[in-house]
């Protein structure tokens, strides 16, 4: 009986040392398969620096193959329907210009809600992002936040004996009388560079962020569906009507806020030779404007918001990586957009470009340099509207500004104007689209 029991246990040791043999080679196997998966070769065409992608592009894995080619902004469309739609030798993915999309959703392959979720997007991306959301997936996911941020003149600010920069628009209200250095109606120095069109940087930008700070989303879309609203009555106030009536009170001379005229070089030109205290500007612009003049002493800051108002906002301009729908790579496309919008490819593209990502655990570390901390901050707080047309609306934006200086309109009027013409503007984009 002894014997018996030493067979049988001799039986269970060589068996279990069998089984877990194979439990390992099952597991290498397993492991081994999912390094050897190629997603293939996926194409890219953008209008970012190809050093720049390149580099970050090569720290990508070895299981795809992923090669980029710089295209110029005026021809990326063009090149996309000529090539990519008419001779199908376009690429497999497409990094949309900064601020642009709907002009490009023709193109793109909506990522189904299955393949990455609406909530792992709304997870992964600032809210901004939502403005890629449709019915039947996402048609982009962000890669880099352009935001609006308010450069100031350190010396002149001193100069007034003033330590904190405005964080709300009054502020500006009080120190225009005294900051400004005018003749009359001749301006020598500015305080803030408000009431004009053509000669102010980003005006139709900076027009937006005034009214959707007031409330109104100008043009919303709800996964697509989209809405014109530019003045709807909050609480007492007109969004619109308020936030032009106050855009347009630094241009008027019968003021003591006077501080800005069309006779004036442009909003960047002024600040940058230093005659004016602020710059409303894109974070992309800060290299430029100290190449252009090391001397000029300045910094950046949180653009003012609303006194009172419980949400901070300012407008950035989004790029996003998008996959065209003749790919014949989808997966691959996919597994690489996630690559480039995520991660290390994504937090060296910020860091070589001095822009924030549009990744919210990206935005969650604390940057280096002077600048980037704000840059990261302005962009979790960045928006924008579904803009069909920026030709076509910047027109209109522009008509509105010049039809109240030249007082063809009323402020009510100008802005009864605007929203009916950008009415027009989305119901000619929806019938065009079919969306």
């Amino acid at each position: 009986m002894k014997k018996t029991n030493t067979f049988q246990t001799i039986l269970l040791v060589v068996f279990g040392f069998c089984i877990m043999f194979a439990l390992i080679i099952f597991a290498t196997q397993k492991s081994g398969d999912k390094k050897e998966i190629n997603y293939g070769t996926v194409k890219i065409w953008g209008t970012l620096p190809s050093v720049v992608m390149k580099e970050s592009i090569d720290q990508i894995e070895a299981n795809i193959t992923i090669t980029y080619e710089q295209k110029k902004e005026t021809s990326l469309r063009q090149d996309l329907i000529e090539e990519a739609l008419a001779g199908g030798s376009g690429p497999d993915l497409v990094i949309l210009p900064y601020g642009e999309f709907m002009d490009y959703k023709k193109f793109l392959y909506p990522v189904p809600y299955k393949d990455f979720s609406e909530r792992d997007f709304t997870d992964t991306y600032i809210d901004q992002a939502s403005l890629y959301l449709a019915n039947d997936g996402e048609f982009a996911l962000p890669l880099l936040v352009d935001p609006i941020v308010m450069y100031w003149n350190k010396e002149i600010f001193s100069s007034n004996a003033i330590s904190v920069v405005p964080t709300v628009w009054d502020e500006f209200k009080v120190l225009a009388p005294s900051m400004t250095v005018r003749d009359d109606t001749k301006i020598s120095r500015s305080t803030i560079p408000f009431g004009q069109y053509v000669n102010v940087n980003h005006a139709k930008d900076i027009i937006s962020m005034l009214i959707m700070q007031a409330g109104a989303p100008i043009v919303s879309s709800n996964k697509g569906v989209l809405t014109v609203n530019v003045n709807e009555k909050i609480g007492s106030v007109y969004p619109a009507t308020a936030a032009i009536e106050f855009f347009m009170e630094f241009s008027n001379s019968s003021l003591p806020t006077y501080s800005w005229n069309r006779s004036l070089s442009s909003s960047k030109d002024m600040f940058i030779s230093g005659k004016s205290a602020v710059y409303f500007g894109y974070a992309s612009e800060e290299e430029e404007i100290e190449k252009t003049n090391p001397h000029l002493s300045f910094d950046v800051a949180i653009v003012p918001q609303i006194r009172g108002s419980e949400r901070k906002l300012t407008f950035g301009r989004m790029n996003g990586v998008g996959i065209l729908k003749n790919t014949s790579n989808v997966t691959g496309s996919l597994y690489a957009a996630r690559l480039i919008t995520s991660g290390t490819v994504a937090e060296k593209l910020s860091q070589d470009l001095n822009l924030p990502p549009a990744n919210r655990s990206l935005l969650a570390k604390e940057p280096g340099g002077v600048y980037l901390p704000v840059f990261y901050d302005s962009a979790i707080i960045s928006t924008s509207w579904a803009d069909p047309s920026p030709d076509e609306t910047s027109d209109i934006f522009e008509d509105t500004i010049e039809g109240i200086l030249s007082s063809r309109y009323s402020v009510d009027l100008a802005v009864s104007g605007m929203e009916r013409q950008l009415k027009q503007v989305i119901d000619q984009f929806v019938e065009k689209n079919s969306i």
